[in-house]
C-alpha cells in the first residue's frame, strides 16, 4: 500500500512529468536529427541517447502501472492504452527488429505521447474530435461555394486561361490558391483585363471562403473548447436551478 502511493505521489510531482516531456521532446529531436547526413559518431551518439530514453520510458509506463492499487486500473483509461501501446512499440526495435521500416517509421510517433502526459493538450484534442461532426457540415457549405464558383469561373473565364480555368476541377485549384492568397491578385487582373468588374467575384469570394467561413470553423472550435474545458456546466445549472426551485417552494409553504 505504501509502495503504491508512493508511486502515486511519484507520478503526480510536476518534477517527474516535466522530465518526461522533455525526454518526449528530445526523441522528437533525435528523430529529425537522423533523417540528415550525420557523421557515424554522431549518429551513434543519438541513438544511445535514444535507447536510453526508451528504457526511461519503460520505467515510467512501469511507475504509472504500480501506482493503481488495481493495476488493471490503468488500462481502463483509452489514453493509457495508447501510451503503453507507443511504449509497446518503441522497445520493439531496441530488442528485436531495428531493421524494420515499419516499427522505425512507428516510432516517430512518440511524440504523441504529450497527449497523454498534458492534460491540456488532451483537452485540445478531445474537443477538435468533438467538433468534427459540425466541421464536416461547414466543409459541405465550403464545398457548394466552391462548386458554384468554380463553374461560373469556367464557364466565364475558361477562354482567358485555360491552365486556371479549364474545367471545374482546375477552377476549384485555383480558387483554393486565391482563398489562400497565394498570387491571387495575378489571377484577379488577368480577369480584370477582359472583364472590368471581375474584380468582385475573386473579392465575394474571398469574403465568404477566407473570412467567413475561417470565423465560423473558429467559433466551432472554441465553442467545443469551452465545452471540453468544462464538461457539468450544464449539470450544474441544472442542479442550481432545481436547488432554487426547492427553495422556492419552502418559501411558498412558509408563507401560507
Amino acid at each position: 500500500m505504501k509502495l503504491t502511493l508512493f508511486f502515486n505521489n511519484l507520478k503526480n510531482s510536476k518534477i517527474f512529468n516535466s522530465i518526461v516531456v522533455v525526454s518526449i521532446l528530445i526523441t522528437a529531436i533525435i528523430d529529425g536529427a537522423q533523417t540528415y547526413s550525420l557523421p557515424k559518431s554522431t549518429f551513434e551518439l543519438l541513438k544511445t541517447i535514444d535507447t536510453a530514453i526508451i528504457y526511461w520510458f519503460v520505467l515510467e509506463i512501469v511507475i504509472r502501472i504500480f501506482s493503481f492499487d488495481d493495476k488493471s486500473g490503468f488500462f481502463r483509461n483509452p489514453w493509457n492504452i495508447l501510451d503503453f501501446i507507443i511504449i509497446l512499440f518503441c522497445i520493439l526495435p531496441v530488442t528485436a527488429i531495428d531493421n524494420l521500416l515499419l516499427f522505425r517509421l512507428i516510432r516517430v510517433f512518440r511524440v504523441l505521447r504529450l497527449l497523454v502526459i498534458i492534460p491540456k493538450l488532451r483537452v485540445l484534442f478531445s474537443s477538435l474530435t468533438k467538433s468534427i461532426p459540425q466541421l464536416s457540415y461547414v466543409g459541405v457549405m465550403m464545398f457548394i461555394i466552391f462548386y458554384v464558383f468554380s463553374a461560373f469561373g469556367s464557364h466565364y473565364f475558361g477562354r482567358i486561361n485555360e491552365e486556371l480555368w479549364g474545367n471545374i476541377g482546375i477552377s476549384m485549384l485555383t480558387l483554393f490558391r486565391v482563398m489562400t492568397f497565394e498570387d491571387w491578385t495575378d489571377v484577379m487582373y488577368e480577369v480584370m483585363e477582359v472583364y472590368s468588374i471581375g474584380w468582385l467575384y475573386f473579392i465575394v469570394f474571398i469574403f465568404l471562403t477566407a473570412f467567413a467561413f475561417l470565423n465560423m470553423v473558429i467559433a466551432i472550435l472554441s465553442n467545443g473548447l469551452s465545452e471540453e474545458s468544462n464538461p457539468n456546466t450544464e449539470q450544474d445549472l441544472t442542479l442550481i436551478k432545481d436547488k432554487l426551485d426547492g427553495i422556492s417552494k419552502i418559501l411558498d409553504d412558509m408563507q401560507k
